[in-house]
């Protein structure tokens, strides 16, 4: 049975549809994330889940029973937000409490719960401080106190990263992480970070103007997306995707974009067909591959040295092509460079949707 379970979940705001048809299983102990741009309905979903929000249509079911018709304080959950509402006249030690006081726990209950969550987020020294004394990254780490010492069924996350510094983000992703192998308990983690979704997530939810784009592991979805927006969405740099047409020339199924022409030997498809053509920058080669493969000529235009590896940007015909290689390899702007696109390598999306075939990864 899965621990929460979200079924035909729509809402709308007057004539405007914001959730379309929302369905996810996440399991007990599962870490999931839902993933998307700015404006995409994943914040309003996870209120839904809280009891802050009503849906339009749909049922929301936690631990086994549907949660619709209770409010949020009896649906046994814990929230934390992007901002960390602290109550600033309090201490820390005061402000972990405080939830607990409103629920008339015992003093004793109270005291060993701050200790619990004082040990796993180690913030021993922190407790007798206002939160006008504390760090951004300390003030967060109360915040999560503030959700675990209510010891709750469920976990949900509003961003809560999003106001620090990157390196203070790459931090607490390993705080978070190690937290919940500790609690094992289900949260639902709301980013529109892809880096903080691949770190964290155990399942990821992609949304996209409401609707759901893809559900898998982070590995599923990076080297399968299921449409061109969670091929282009999900990557650094993202993939390299090129609009056109799939033909037959000669009986061999060829893409066309602009002046580009690639063979597909991979692919067999009826002609005039409007397709997406989609390659990582990490799965380019500059030296002839082994497997079957295709071959592009360009000219690099810009490179980029980021220390770990080296991003170049070449203009092939008239599309511009980012390969991601080693920093042992040198290039220079305007020279001439042969890239090698293994076939299995390869990503054909025809009418929004993944083309499989047998090579490779992309066998369906």
């Amino acid at each position: 049975m899965s621990w929460l379970e979200l079924t035909g979940i729509e809402k709308s705001f007057k004539d405007i549809a914001v959730l379309k048809d929302i369905s996810l299983q996440a399991s007990e102990g599962e870490f999931v994330v839902l993933l998307g741009p700015s404006g995409c309905g994943k914040s309003t979903l996870l209120r839904i889940i809280a009891g802050l929000e009503p849906q339009t249509q749909g049922t929301v079911s936690i631990g086994g029973r549907v949660v619709d018709h209770l409010s949020p304080r009896d649906r046994d959950i814990a929230m934390v937000f992007q901002q960390y509402a602290l109550y600033p006249h309090l201490t820390v030690r005061e402000n972990l409490a405080f939830g607990l006081t409103m629920r008339k726990e015992a003093p004793s209950v109270i005291k060993k719960r701050i200790q619990e969550a004082a040990d796993l987020l180690e913030i021993h020294d922190l407790l007798d401080r206002r939160p006008k004394e504390l760090s951004g990254g300390q003030r967060q780490r109360v915040a999560m106190g503030r959700a675990i010492v209510r010891k709750p069924k469920l976990f949900l996350f509003d961003e809560p990263l999003s106001n620090l510094d990157a390196r203070l983000r790459t931090s607490l992703r390993v705080e978070l992480k190690k937290l919940h192998q500790r609690l094992k308990t289900t949260m639902i983690y709301v980013t529109h970070d892809q880096v903080e979704a691949m770190t964290l997530g155990e399942k990821i939810m992609i949304l996209h103007e409401g609707k759901v784009q893809q559900i898998g592991t982070a590995r599923q979805i990076y080297d399968l997306p299921e449409n061109p927006f969670v091929a282009g969405f999900m990557g650094n740099p993202p993939m390299n995707l090129f609009q056109g047409s799939l033909g037959v020339s000669n009986g061999l199924t060829q893409f066309y974009s602009g002046d580009m022409v690639i063979p597909l030997p991979c692919v067999t498809m009826a002609s005039d067909a409007n397709a997406y053509l989609g390659v990582r920058p990490e799965d380019i080669l500059l030296k002839p591959s082994p497997a079957p493969a295709i071959t592009l000529s360009g000219t690099i235009e810009v490179v980029e040295n980021l220390g770990a590896d080296v991003l170049l940007y070449v203009t092939v015909v008239d599309q511009r092509v980012i390969v991601r290689m080693p920093p042992t390899i040198s290039k220079t702007p305007g020279e001439a460079v042969a890239m090698h696109i293994p076939e299995s390598c390869l990503h054909v999306f025809v009418n929004e949707h993944r083309l499989k075939w047998k090579s490779g990864m992309n066998e369906g």
